[in-house]
């Protein structure tokens, strides 16, 4: 990584060379999970060093959440306006 990536890498620092990564050698390598404690550090490096990628992917995820919540909400209020229709019938 560069420096201006190891900057802001705020996670402890693997071991390749040692057996299960270096997992339980330190208490901030403290784990259970050696694989996913690989899997999260790989995946926290390749965020950091495709910022472009990263911004597509949240504009993504904003726009999939946009999708789902307006028929969501728009249904939710349909329900609501039916049931206060059929409690007030009743009175």
């Amino acid at each position: 990584m560069s420096e201006w990536e190891s900057s802001i890498f705020l996670r402890p620092r693997l071991k390749p060379d040692e057996p299960n990564l270096g997992a339980n050698t330190s208490p901030d390598l403290a784990t259970g999970d050696h694989w996913g404690l690989g899997l999260i550090h790989i995946w926290e490096v390749n965020d950091i060093k495709c910022p472009t990628l990263r911004i597509f992917i949240l504009f993504l995820f904003r726009a999939g959440i946009l999708l789902l919540a307006v028929p969501a909400g728009f249904t939710f209020l349909q329900v609501t306006l039916l049931l206060a229709k059929r409690l007030l019938a009743r009175i």
